[in-house]
């Protein structure tokens, strides 16, 4: 798999997370895929199997952003089975507040499937716009 198909892979990733597109982001994922917001926070676990991410994912995205999230794209870097990913979102939450977060997200490939991907994101924008 090409740098380039591996960083476009990783977009539409970002892309499927506000939950309308579940069947296009579990043709993306290993079987063994794992996701992990990397947030230092009680009960945050690492999602593990391409289902329960694909699930969980879809019913967050659903519940918190009913109008999805426009995404920009900013660097892009691919090394090997490696691919980092600046992004930021637009748009409204579902108590009527703004959204807009920045990301860097890292994804790791097995073949042409994402394995493996880490969200950075500002957790406590999260948690003062979607969870207060």
């Amino acid at each position: 798999m090409t740098p380039e198909l591996q960083k476009d892979r990783a977009m539409q990733f970002v892309r499927c997370l506000d939950g309308k597109s579940p069947e296009a982001m579990a043709e993306l994922l290993s079987d063994d895929f794992e996701f992990e917001m990397m947030a230092r926070e009680q009960g945050n676990t690492v999602i593990r199997g391409k289902q329960a991410f694909v699930d969980t994912a879809a019913a967050f995205g659903r519940q918190m952003f009913p109008n999805g999230i426009a995404f920009s794209f900013l660097t892009s870097v691919a090394e090997g089975p490696q691919v980092a990913l600046q992004a930021e979102s637009e748009t409204v939450a579902f108590n009527g507040k703004r959204y807009s977060n920045r990301y860097h997200y890292y994804f790791r490939f097995s073949g042409d499937k994402i394995a493996q991907a880490r969200e950075y994101s500002d957790t406590d924008y999260v948690r003062r716009i979607l969870l207060s």
